[in-house]
């Protein structure tokens, strides 16, 4: 039996529901990355530019990080560790998020 249009578009709006709501929990998964690298950026009393060049990549990537602006890959995540004297678990957010932030 075909699904009725009322339906399809029922399921479309539940899907675009739990889309919008999964990619909130990864800006805010992303947001409390930034403040953590931002922290231990300052606390090892780098400026943003210094800890780019240090961990290799463009200082424009380390601002947007910062601000939650860019999902950094586990390589990224790796050099900028190295160049704070950190691992990188250091900076991976813990804690403060439900299993329901972490679903996709």
């Amino acid at each position: 039996m075909p699904f009725s249009r009322q339906h399809e578009s029922s399921v479309y709006c539940l899907y675009c529901f739990r889309l919008k709501a999964n990619l909130a929990s990864v800006a805010r998964i992303l947001v409390e990355f930034g403040r953590g690298l931002r922290a231990a950026r300052k606390a090892k009393g780098l400026t943003q530019e210094e800890l780019a060049h240090r961990a290799g990549v463009h200082i424009n990537y380390v601002g947007r990080l910062e601000r939650g602006l860019e999902n950094p890959s586990l390589q990224a995540i790796a050099q900028l560790a190295i160049a704070l004297g950190i691992t990188p678990a250091t900076l991976v957010p813990k804690g403060r998020f439900t299993k329901s932030d972490l679903q996709r």
